[in-house]
């Protein structure tokens, strides 16, 4: 999208202004931004247009910034539907706790310069996304959960059932969607990864102590809406 020396993004902190003042007289319809978006309006934006930097590579890519998830608190009145799969993410400041900072980082106070993000090469927002961002920093609500939404996947690969002296263990987690995925990965009881993206991981454990007998590889994950619990595999410990 071309850079615009005067555009309607000066100074415009909260999303008060109507859609023809902003857009241009005749412009409003049903392509036009909600008037009060949620989560579910916002997040596949901010994953197109901003997490490939603010997302799980945050801290090598994106000043620790991260909001590719909504949020990973709780309260009494917007619980937190990730659980315990969140708990990679439990002091991190994510979308809901950063709102304020969006909208400064996509709005300039100057026409004649670039808001701060999307940094160059990239193109600016358009004022679809722009706005539909703006608008839900003012009142960052959750929202109810897409009806299209999928739960996260995973796969095991490679992976023996029959272990003696060391276990080794392939997984692959994904999204329908390609929303972030956080989670854990369980053998019996103990928490033996926990995953703050989705992609491939491998872990190798010496189990030379571990005792005879069977136990269960499990997975907890999370897309920001939907919980899945998971039984992998039942792993046989031979010695």
């Amino acid at each position: 999208m071309r850079a615009r020396a005067k555009n309607p993004r000066v100074a415009l902190l909260a999303p008060v202004a109507v859609c023809a003042s902003l857009l241009g007289a005749g412009a409003c319809g049903p392509d036009d931004p909600p008037d009060n978006p949620t989560w579910a309006e916002v997040e596949p934006i901010m994953r197109a247009q901003c997490t490939g930097c603010h997302g799980a590579s945050a801290t090598q890519t994106g000043s620790s910034y991260r909001f590719d998830f909504y949020d990973m608190s709780s309260t009494d009145t917007t619980p937190n539907p990730c659980g315990d799969a969140a708990a990679i993410l439990s002091d991190v400041t994510l979308a809901r706790g950063q709102a304020d900072k969006i909208a400064r980082a996509i709005t300039t106070t100057d026409p004649d310069v670039r808001p701060a993000m999307p940094p160059l090469p990239a193109p600016y927002l358009t004022d679809n996304e722009w706005l539909t961002i703006l608008r839900w920093t003012a009142n960052p609500v959750r929202g109810d959960k897409p009806p299209s939404n999928h739960a996260p996947q995973i796969t095991v690969e490679g992976t023996s059932v029959i272990v003696d002296e060391t276990m080794e263990i392939n997984l692959v987690v994904s999204d329908p969607e390609g929303d972030p995925v956080v989670g854990v990965i369980k053998v019996g009881d103990e928490v033996v990864r926990r995953m703050d993206r989705s992609g491939a991981f491998f872990e190798r454990f010496d189990t030379s102590g571990w005792p005879e007998g069977t136990v269960g590889l499990t997975a907890l994950l999370c897309d920001g809406w939907s919980l899945v619990s998971a039984d992998l595999l039942e792993i046989s410990i031979h010695h």
